[in-house]
């Protein structure tokens, strides 16, 4: 059983050194008050368990367990992962393979979270519209 844990981990390591790629982030310039998406591409060859995400300080760790791999290479697959919303600061996301508890890194990337815009609710806003249009007509009747 070791054996063909080792040689599995072996192959999953030779193919992600040929296709190592970045999680693609949703949205690309997060905010502190957002949810975060990242939708990793894997081996469409490999299956895959339940992922799992963590963040821990300025680190946000995704692992996918792996729990085979077929003879024939397919087309790749989209796993989709959501954390967050994390304090406004600079993470570092990591994204592993994890084949019998031994991690191997698929992809690494900064993501830079900005603070949050504030807005206004529907009752300010609908008071600012209000006052500027009513500043506007009141211009408007003072130019005749």
């Amino acid at each position: 059983m070791a054996m063909k844990a080792s040689a599995l981990l072996a192959l999953v390591i030779i193919l992600a050194a040929v296709h190592v790629e970045s999680a693609t982030i949703t949205p690309a310039t997060p905010a502190s008050q957002d949810v975060i998406t990242a939708d990793i591409q894997v081996f469409g060859s490999t299956s895959y368990g339940a992922p799992s995400t963590v963040v821990s300080g300025n680190m946000i760790r995704t692992d996918l367990p792996v729990l085979g791999v077929d003879a024939f290479p397919g087309p790749d697959k989209h796993i989709f992962v959501s954390f967050g919303p994390l304090q406004p600061g600079t993470y570092t996301y990591q994204v592993f393979f994890v084949i019998d508890g031994v991690p191997a890194l698929l992809s690494q990337q900064t993501i830079v979270v900005a603070p949050a815009v504030p807005a206004l609710n529907e009752v300010y806003l609908s008071l600012l519209a209000i006052s500027l249009a009513a500043a506007g007509s009141f211009a408007l009747d003072g130019c005749r």
